[in-house]
């Protein structure tokens, strides 16, 4: 069965408002509702088309499998790479999809990758 790995899953990201020739730090954890999930460093930039804004994000970080064996992504280490578009509301909120990949990028003997597609809502802190 094709689908036998499919789960839901939570996302929560930082990303700085300081940017530096327009890309900007990101953190962020991604857990799914086996328990596996990882924890990234990265960066993105924001491209705005009118009211939508295009999102790449590139990171790397720590990978974890929960409680489905075939989690095994090759190894710890990983890399993160998403792309979203959002609408822009005027108070600063986003509304969006997010497409994303996790990777070794073939650093281990074993590379299965993931994929996720999120409904995304950003909101600024203020701080």
């Amino acid at each position: 069965n094709a689908h036998r790995n499919q789960t839901g899953a939570v996302d929560a990201e930082l990303r700085f408002g300081q940017r530096w020739f327009g890309i900007g730090p990101a953190i962020g954890t991604l857990i799914n509702r086996r328990g596996g999930g990882m924890a990234y460093v990265g960066f993105d930039s924001d491209v705005a088309i009118g009211p939508i804004v295009v999102t790449p994000l590139a990171g790397f970080g720590a990978w974890w499998k929960g409680s489905n064996r075939d989690e095994n992504l090759g190894g710890t280490f990983e890399f993160r790479l998403s792309l979203q578009a959002a609408y822009a509301f005027a108070n600063g909120s986003r509304l969006g999809v997010r497409l994303g990949h996790i990777s070794n990028a073939n650093t281990h003997s074993r590379n299965p990758s993931e994929n996720d597609v999120m409904a995304t809502y950003a909101f600024p802190l203020g701080f």
